[in-house]
């Protein structure tokens, strides 16, 4: 039944337009990064705040976090950029995000209408 529901939830993220709004928050979580990697958004319209938890990179963003390139600048000098922000459905009110180096993400979205929804992706880095 789970399985059915990530399913049907990963079905309509994708069959969704991305629009969720000024109020929604997202925040993304690069996790298991090579030490020294320092991650940031460009082009994001709300408040962003960038930071570490457990030593690990964090982006946040309050505002229209669904838009705008989330990347990571590895000690290597390559950059990563990831869209899984680009992903998460219309109706969302708040995303958790964790994003891996072999490009898998899990997210939980809480929605405008009172859904919790649990999301897994694929393929969500370029660059690695």
């Amino acid at each position: 039944m789970r399985n059915l529901l990530i399913s049907t939830a990963v079905f309509a993220c994708l069959a969704a337009p991305v629009a969720a709004g000024p109020k929604t928050k997202v925040s993304i979580l690069f996790q298991n990064f090579p030490q020294g990697t320092v991650c940031g958004v460009s082009g994001a319209a709300g408040n962003v705040k960038l930071g570490k938890k457990k030593g690990h990179p964090k982006v946040d963003v309050k505002g229209y976090g669904e838009v705008g390139t989330y990347y990571c600048n590895l000690p290597d000098g390559r950059q990563i950029v990831t869209d899984v922000n680009a992903r998460i459905p219309q109706n969302t009110r708040s995303a958790g995000v964790t994003v891996y180096p072999d490009g898998q993400a899990y997210v939980t979205v809480s929605t405008s209408d009172g859904q919790l929804l649990q999301l897994q992706f694929s393929n969500t880095v370029r660059g690695l």
